[in-house]
């Protein structure tokens, strides 16, 4: 069954009457109040597609409308929101962020960002746009994973997910700008549900694109999927208590989504960060570095602004081995006395196409040069505090000796820090097409302490 889309794509392509739209809440803001304010108003639109071995699931078009304001009056700050539905009254919402936002506390460092901050030039993202196809090609792709499930007869039960998202955003405040762009994200996920021994590794292959071309093979995901439910966890403890280790391009992952935690702006600001007064000082070993892509051509997380409507710097975070810079927003840039580096702290929008700057070995030489030790294939953050950067992870993988694969090892913990995880980093692998907010590559690590 196909869902008929025509009704909501105009609505999922009408920049214009959305920019309309802001600019006139803000007027009415204006008039109703003295304040500063900025406001973001998104539309959202997601076609899902389930399904399983035996069953293809029922085509589901979900929407989302969702205002939201933030005022600065006087040294307060508040913020507001409001779902956007077909009967809304921009009169009664304004009415109804002023009562809220009165109530607000003080907080001096808040406000706008400063006017040369702002993205008054951006580049236009409807290339990442074609929601035109989304609900067309998705009962294909799940049927096909499906049919390719029930022909591999696999012993765990596996279920497929297609999701395609449109998204319009836009942003405008009372200084006079007004931003906006649209983009569509597809996402094929193929999961096994495998328990072995109360552990459940992460049998599953994500793939994130902005165009559907950029998923790949369908028959690969479940292929892969297929492969690694079958592949027994191991009974072999670890046999030593300090050993190297390679992570997977994916596991890195996990290592990079750390490190944005003790950068935000916020919690450093606050003095919750580990890497509080770590500027220009070395954190890694010389050769490494970490960058931000938020223009990468069809990257997932690429965008021209962020919430505030700043411009994202693109500047590296880490270069070579020292942190050069956190990621900011205009108000921890002001409490820290920073420049604003356009990196607002809402949800995923910290930081954009987030990676290690790759290096030239691919990941069979990284299991040479580390001879022995344990290529990680799975990893869980069981434990992390920012603040003191305590950090606990529990790794599934192989054990590797003479710089090859020897047998599959039994759930281990490793307890360490995050200054000590950092420092031990001693290479990068060649760069790998691996789609997400953040780029894995493989990293060789040097001597951590585990539990046996």
């Amino acid at each position: 069954m196909l869902i008929d889309v025509e009704k909501h794509r105009l609505q999922a392509t009408d920049l214009a009457q959305m920019q309309g739209m802001v600019q006139e809440l803000l007027n009415i803001l204006q008039l109703r109040s003295a304040c500063e304010c900025e406001l973001v108003a998104s539309r959202r639109y997601t076609v899902i597609q389930p399904g399983t071995a035996d069953n293809l699931g029922l085509l589901k078009l979900e929407e989302q409308h969702q205002l939201d304001v933030v005022m600065y009056r006087h040294g307060k700050v508040a913020s507001y929101r409001a779902r956007w539905e077909h009967a809304f009254d921009a009169d009664a919402f304004v009415e109804d962020a002023l009562a809220f936002c009165s109530q607000s506390p003080r907080h001096p460092c808040a406000g706008l960002p400063y006017v040369q901050d702002l993205a008054w030039e951006y580049r236009d993202l409807d290339l990442f746009h074609d929601w035109r196809k989304a609900c067309a090609s998705s009962e294909h792709l799940v049927e096909k994973a499906t049919t390719r499930i029930h022909d591999s007869g696999s012993s765990f039960p596996i279920k497929v997910h297609f999701g395609a998202t449109a998204q319009i955003q836009v942003l405008g405040n009372t200084q006079g700008f007004i931003g906006g762009y649209r983009d569509t994200l597809y996402e094929l996920n193929c999961r096994a549900d495998a328990f072995h021994r109360g552990v459940r590794p992460g049998r599953g292959v994500s793939r994130v694109a902005r165009d559907l071309a950029g998923l790949g093979a369908t028959d690969d995901f479940v292929a892969s999927v297929v492969s690694q439910s079958s592949m027994p966890m191991g009974d072999r403890p670890l046999p030593l208590e300090r050993c190297a280790y390679v992570f997977s391009p994916v596991t890195s992952v996990l290592l990079l989504n750390t490190f944005l935690k003790a950068v935000t702006g916020q919690a450093v600001a606050d003095g919750d960060s580990v890497l509080c007064g770590y500027l220009d000082k070395p954190l890694f070993g010389p050769d490494i570095g970490i960058v931000e892509m938020p223009m990468l051509e069809k990257g997932v997380g690429s965008m021209p602004f962020d919430r505030q409507g700043c411009v994202p710097s693109g500047d590296p975070f880490v270069q070579d081995g020292r942190l050069v810079r956190y990621a900011l927003d205009a108000e921890s840039a002001r409490r820290l006395g920073l420049q604003n580096t356009g990196n607002s702290t809402h949800a995923w929008e910290s930081a954009r196409n987030l990676a290690f700057t790759p290096g030239q070995q691919p990941l069979n030489e990284l299991l040479a040069i580390m001879g022995k030790g344990v290529l990680v294939s799975d990893v869980r953050l069981l434990k992390l505090d920012v603040a003191s950067g305590q950090i606990r992870l529990q790794l599934i993988g192989t054990w590797v000796d003479a710089g090859a694969p020897q047998y599959r090892l039994k759930p281990f913990a490793v307890q360490t820090t995050l200054l000590e995880l950092f420092q031990r980093i001693r290479a990068v692998g060649a760069a790998d097409d691996f789609p997400g907010r953040s780029v894995g590559s493989s990293l060789l690590v040097e001597l951590l302490d585990a539990g046996r």
